[in-house]
């Protein structure tokens, strides 16, 4: 029978506000708002499925069910991943709630970390932020000659979703662990977007000349030793993106089979 998708759970969270030197939690400030802060968000356990028949994938946490009522958890994450996408084609003037945002850097931080170094720094831009964004990112270019036409799409490409975050890594103690910091900081994103996705928000990583940019480093408050990992773009849909053909990854079994004839 054809399993159904339906939301399964609410969650019951608080938000505190621990001192600085209260670690673990994901260290985040908020550009282009009055107040910057940091929070660490305890999310709830998970309640038990909703009787429903909405077919949907966002808006919450979702668990594939069949008629029996069996519960298949992978299932529903093969689904909200499969559904994840690098997308622009969202609403700019359409808010996202600073407790959707606050929830959705709270899971990433949920990332494995070598050591514990929880090595995540995040930067919420909005509003007036993201202008000010692309005026100092446009000096840099400006600064090295580029062209007018590149010059203006620097001042307005922030202003393209409601929400941007930039995110870095810390630097770690040698070679090793500052590499290992920065993988575990990637993961963090992935999570993030994947949270993104089951909210119902559209969401871009991008990279690119700007994460090496100084200005962009003081912009953020950024440590100089930080190495800035992505520019999250986050918003409401208003399009669907193209569709993608992805191969199937390249795996090797290695040893005996662990399954039992």
């Amino acid at each position: 029978m054809v399993p159904r998708l339906i939301t399964s759970m609410t969650q019951s969270w608080k938000a505190r506000y621990p001192p600085e030197d209260s670690l673990p939690y994901p260290r985040s400030a908020r550009i282009g708002q009055p107040l910057w802060k940091n929070l660490w968000i305890d999310l709830g356990k998970l309640n038990a499925p909703c009787p429903s028949d909405l077919l949907r994938v966002g808006g919450t946490v979702l668990r594939m069910t069949d008629p029996s009522g069996s519960v298949d958890p992978l299932s529903s994450f093969e689904t909200i991943a499969s559904l994840r996408r690098s997308s622009l084609r969202v609403d700019p003037d359409r808010a996202i709630s600073d407790e959707l945002i606050d929830r959705l850097i709270a899971v990433s931080a949920t990332a494995p970390n070598h050591r514990r170094t929880f090595p995540w720094r995040f930067r919420i831009i909005t509003g007036e932020g993201r202008a000010e964004l692309g005026e100092a990112l446009a000096l840099d270019l400006i600064e090295t000659g580029q062209p007018e036409a590149k010059i203006e799409k620097a001042r307005s490409k922030y202003l393209r979703a409601p929400v941007l975050i930039a995110v870095a890594s810390i630097a770690g103690e040698d070679p090793t662990m500052t590499a290992e910091n920065r993988d575990a900081v990637a993961a963090a994103i992935q999570t993030l977007l994947l949270g993104a996705t089951a909210a119902d928000l559209a969401s871009y990583w991008s990279t690119g000349a700007a994460m090496t940019s100084v200005r962009l480093r003081e912009f953020c408050g950024f440590d100089e030793t930080d190495t800035i990992v992505g520019l999250l773009y986050l918003g409401w849909p208003i399009g669907d993106p193209p569709p993608i053909d992805r191969p199937a990854p390249e795996s090797l079994r290695i040893g005996t089979s662990t399954q039992t004839p």
